[in-house]
């Protein structure tokens, strides 16, 4: 088999619907401008409100690389558990963040990850999340389990096909539902 090229995933996309992709499971999606591999382990900053509060309600998330522009992010990304939360006191240079400031008013996260896995996003439940201006609710995605042979590439393209006709139905729901109101 032909490797399938693996397109982005647009954040810029209109949501997918009250009802999750089958052969999916949610978890908190986090685009970053890094890349992380199986077996290794990281430390993210976290510094918003809605990265912030992921980290702490939530024991793993998916860190996929984000575009330029902000407008997709990779639809393969790491899956990272979460080993360590503590308060950051300083940045990489040493410096204190906030000078003055209380740990706890600085708001700023070290999070301590072993990278698990590799999950493929399929659909994403809160899509406008990434667009308020507040920052302050972090995505939830529908994730699928991703191998790197050509058979796990192709269970993933057939739970992204029964995502996109999810899609659709709930589109086709939603107009029934507002023509119905205009009669």
């Amino acid at each position: 088999l032909a490797p399938v090229p693996l397109a982005p995933f647009r954040l810029d996309a209109p949501g997918r619907g009250p009802r999750a992709p089958p052969g999916t499971r949610q978890v908190a999606l986090y685009p970053l401008p890094a890349v992380y591999l199986p077996g290794s382990q990281c430390v993210v900053r976290n510094i918003e409100a809605r990265n912030i509060a992921m980290c702490r309600e939530r024991a793993e998330f998916v860190a996929a690389r984000v575009s330029a522009d902000r407008a997709s992010c990779a639809s393969v990304g790491a899956l990272l558990r979460i080993d360590d939360v503590r308060p950051a006191p300083r940045d990489y240079s040493g410096r204190v963040l906030a000078e003055g400031a209380s740990e706890n008013e600085r708001g700023v996260l070290e999070v301590r990850c072993s990278v698990v896995g590799r999950v493929r996003v399929v659909a994403c439940a809160n899509l406008e999340a990434w667009r308020k201006p507040q920052r302050d609710e972090y995505l939830v995605a529908d994730v699928a389990p991703y191998e790197d042979d050509g058979e796990g590439e192709a269970k993933a393209a057939a739970v992204e096909a029964a995502a996109a006709a999810a899609a659709l139905e709930a589109a086709a729901v939603e107009a029934a539902a507002g023509a119905a109101e205009q009669e």
